[in-house]
């Protein structure tokens, strides 16, 4: 064996993991969008942390997963604000 190839079959097992945890993000991100989109947010902001701690280097997730829970906490502060008043 050449010592390129080797190198690459020492290697397989890590571009594997990565490859798969990519994969697991990305259907944690579908999943949480789609929930948000039924109206469940705290089921959709849970499935997008965890997409955002499966790969952590993605800033799509990040971002998304940021200003979904920022939402979701205004939108809460609102009606507590409007509950506290009535």
């Amino acid at each position: 064996m050449n010592t390129m190839t080797s190198v690459l079959w020492k290697f397989a097992p890590l571009l594997l993991t990565l490859a798969l945890a990519g994969c697991a993000a990305e259907r944690f991100h579908r999943e949480g969008a789609s929930l948000l989109a039924e109206g469940r947010s705290e089921e959709g902001l849970k499935k997008l942390y965890q997409a955002h701690q499966t790969d952590p280097s993605n800033g799509k997730f990040k971002k998304d997963w940021l200003a979904e829970r920022d939402s979701a906490t205004a939108k809460l502060m609102k009606e507590a604000s409007r509950d506290r008043s009535e």
